[in-house]
């Protein structure tokens, strides 16, 4: 019966993960720091997972099945909301992204740098 237990505690500490992760995202941080603890976040999330899954199934029938239901629903909610966050982050990232290459194209362009470039500059001056 002690397995039943830790079974158990496996979702409820998945639960609490998820529920750091979704909190983890909301956090408006321009330093992309988001992405290390998200990263840690997700790998603790795996080794979780693994481990509910890798139990033994006789004895998940034996548990709660109310609670762990409760807990999974909650699970997917946030994971959903998880989704959605990290695509809105994701987004705001590549966006980033296109400026720095725009603005680099833009400065190599008109330093003279010897490099492909769409944007070009010509001084008329004589």
């Amino acid at each position: 019966m002690v397995m039943d237990f830790n079974i158990l505690d496996l979702y409820i500490e998945l639960d609490l993960l998820t529920s750091e992760m979704l909190e983890t995202l909301k956090i408006n941080d321009d330093e992309g720091e988001w992405i290390n603890k998200i990263t840690g976040l997700l790998d603790k999330r795996q080794v979780l997972m693994d481990n509910i899954s890798n139990g033994d199934s006789s004895l998940k029938s034996t548990l709660d099945n109310a609670k762990i239901e409760q807990l999974i629903k909650r699970i997917y909610e946030n994971n959903k909301l998880i989704t959605e966050q990290f695509s809105e982050q994701m987004l705001t990232m590549q966006e980033k992204i296109g400026q720095v290459k725009q603005n680099k194209l833009a400065q190599d362009a008109y330093l003279g740098i010897d490099e492909p470039s769409d944007a070009w500059f010509f001084d008329s001056k004589k």
